[in-house]
């Protein structure tokens, strides 16, 4: 995979973050506009982002580096300042390795094997997530070169079809990445981010080859991430109590322990004045 480039000009964006066990990748402005596409999903038209300035909506953060604060929201393109490249080049390999592997389905294996090896396309794959998650200019072309591809090398299978199938390779994917990499536990808020991305643009595929989006697709993503937050949830609720029980018991075993302090103290002191009395 072609490294992201290096820059001399420090910014609010370039620098490393670090948060946790550290994350040193550097964030850098990319080829591929995924503010963009999030703002044309969600603000459906580009006078909103013309003038930022004037616009009274609450437009989502051009920043690349992720808040260190798990309350605020993540962003697609800033995924890349907190788990840098290592979990997107798993999850691609992972996802590739099924699609090749399926002997099922030659219809839509054999479109990826005819375009190139399957080194290529993780290869690009990796460069175009790892771009939009905000590190760095690494898939030369952006969207432009994404949708000539689709049209001139993948046009058999992008459909409704097709896009079930590619989802169903990479919800697997997903899950297999979920579980290899701490990431997702130590930041719950990076699995659905890259759901988001992910359905983001499945449907702006959907509208521009003229399929009827299938958000089903990406429902047993949303269950499992839902589940594990529960979960997630409940583990910290029960943690919380046992804190607060903990708590409760050091609190009530000082205060018996400065009680039976006091007490002894009384005792001396009284004990102390009756032998005075006799002195």
């Amino acid at each position: 995979m072609t490294k992201p480039a290096t820059s001399t000009n420090k910014t609010a964006d370039s620098t490393p973050k670090k948060r946790g066990g550290g994350c040193p990748f550097q964030s850098k402005r990319g080829y591929v506009d995924a503010r963009r596409d999030y703002l044309n999903h969600f603000h459906k038209t580009t006078n909103d982002y013309d003038d930022e300035e004037e616009n009274p909506r609450d437009l989502p953060t051009e920043s690349l580096v992720a808040s260190t604060n798990l309350d605020d929201p993540l962003y697609f393109w800033q995924l890349h300042s907190i788990m840098g490249p290592k979990p997107v080049v798993d999850i691609v390999t992972n996802f590739y390795n099924r699609v090749f592997e399926d002997t099922e389905n030659p219809w839509f294996r054999d479109v990826f094997e005819r375009v190139a090896p399957k080194y290529h396309h993780i290869r690009t794959q990796v460069a175009y997530w790892v771009d939009a998650f905000g590190g760095g200019k690494i898939y030369h072309g952006g969207n432009f070169r994404l949708t000539f591809h689709h049209l001139n090398n993948a046009n058999k299978i992008m459909n409704a079809q097709g896009a079930k199938r590619w989802m169903f390779h990479m919800r697997s994917a997903l899950l297999h990445g979920q579980k290899q990499h701490r990431i997702f536990q130590d930041d719950p808020r990076v699995f659905p981010c890259i759901v988001l991305f992910l359905e983001v643009k499945m449907q702006m595929y959907a509208k521009e080859h003229r399929w009827r989006f299938d958000a089903s697709d990406f429902e047993p993503l949303k269950q499992v991430h839902a589940k594990e937050s529960k979960e997630t949830t409940q583990q910290k609720q029960a943690k919380d109590a046992d804190s607060q029980e903990g708590l409760k018991k050091r609190e009530s075993k000082n205060k018996t322990n400065n009680q039976q302090t006091d007490e002894e103290s009384e005792t001396e002191e009284t004990e102390s004045d009756s032998k005075s009395l006799w002195v």
